[in-house]
């Protein structure tokens, strides 16, 4: 599967996440681990992306040579959800909790809705470096 990680099986794993991890945040009607679990869809996926394009090559050093843009869009993917996951998980640890889901984890379809936007928000804005990813793939 990874050799042909393409955009839409990512996005698909992106959202696949979200509800596993709803499932127990449903039930315990909170939301200390959202900005964790986004940060950590968009750390996986990247690196699924990552590891699918190296994989198409013989070597690393031969995916950067001959990819260096894909390299360096899915490592700036990398190093910004490091960096927005870091703030985010700093707020949630310094303020206890997120207000803005003080009404949606009482109402379990807004708050699996909020899960699930969550995913395609994170492949939204990965899309951009995996399609240059699975593009350099095709063209090789």
């Amino acid at each position: 599967m990874l050799a042909n990680a393409n955009p839409w099986v990512l996005a698909g794993i992106a959202i696949g996440m979200q509800w596993v991890a709803a499932i127990p945040a449903v039930l315990l009607q909170s939301e200390q681990f959202y900005d964790a679990w986004g940060s950590l869809t968009f750390v996986t996926t990247t690196l699924l992306s990552t590891v699918s394009l190296i994989r198409g090559y013989e070597s690393f050093s031969e995916a950067v040579a001959l990819s260096p843009r894909a390299i360096v869009a899915l490592t700036m993917v990398l190093l910004w959800s490091l960096r927005l996951g870091s703030f985010l998980i700093g707020r949630m640890m310094r303020d206890g909790k997120d207000r803005r889901f003080d009404k949606l984890k009482t109402n379990t379809r807004r708050f699996v809705v909020a899960w699930t936007l969550q995913g395609v928000w994170v492949s939204l804005d990965a899309v951009p470096a995996w399609i240059l990813a699975h593009a350099t793939l095709l063209t090789k």
